[in-house]
């Protein structure tokens, strides 16, 4: 099928040049079919259900992958593509992910190719240290819009809105846009639950606040935090 054909040969065109760049971690591209989850969430799947690439590590056998890739316009509804960090699975219940959650948005057919590729560079590059906070990536493909989703571990609060920031930068999200945070897992009784307190304020944030104010608040909040850290 179309994912294996173009999983098949990948280890093979990796660039072998001297001259090589590293990236600060090792991804790997997963592709997954029949995924129906209407929130982009992966359920009942398995490592034999993954379509792998190979794992990559510098900036030349990222893109001897990529650009071998089918793009996600041109693949059929129903195909998860992921970009995780090597080692970690794209599936909730993986030990890195089932205490975290995603950050997610939808997202219109005709820019989820592109968008997705902005997405990818980021991840990959470290953009907002989207390398070390993120578990992966996932664009989500489905009939009348596409998901795009973070996937994070939840274990730094801080962190996670960072991600959450993040992704609003890198998309260049209209003011309105829905981001929604999803535990992957049902959070226990008793619990502490910021995903709809945070959806509410950052929806507010993105109706009333342009996103230039907003990145300089929190750069403001960080120097503060910063200032305050080492006692000045």
């Amino acid at each position: 099928d179309t994912l294996s054909t173009m999983a098949t040969g990948m280890f093979d065109i990796l660039d072998e040049s001297p001259d090589r760049h590293d990236l600060a971690q090792t991804f790997r591209f997963y592709f997954l079919q029949n995924s129906n989850d209407e929130d982009g969430h992966i359920l009942n799947k398995s490592e034999e259900d993954l379509h792998s690439t190979g794992s990559f590590t510098t900036v030349e056998d990222f893109w001897s992958i990529y650009s071998h890739l089918t793009r996600p316009s041109e693949l059929p509804v129903d195909v998860d593509c992921c970009l995780f960090r090597d080692g970690i699975l794209p599936f909730p219940d993986n030990e890195a992910n089932q205490s975290g959650g995603r950050w997610t948005i939808r997202v219109n057919k005709s820019l989820s190719s592109r968008l997705w590729e902005e997405v990818v560079l980021a991840v990959i590059g470290g953009m907002y240290n989207l390398d070390r906070e993120t578990c992966g990536a996932v664009l989500s493909l489905r009939a009348d819009y596409d998901i795009i989703s973070l996937w994070c571990d939840h274990k730094d609060r801080a962190a996670t809105l960072r991600v959450r920031n993040a992704l609003v930068y890198v998309l260049n999200c209209p003011h309105g846009s829905t981001v929604e945070f999803k535990r992957h897992v049902a959070v226990p009784r008793g619990e502490t639950r910021y995903d709809t307190k945070t959806l509410l304020a950052f929806k507010e944030h993105c109706k009333d606040t342009p996103l230039y104010v907003w990145e300089s608040m929190e750069a403001a909040s960080e120097l503060r935090s910063g200032r305050a850290a080492g006692g000045g």
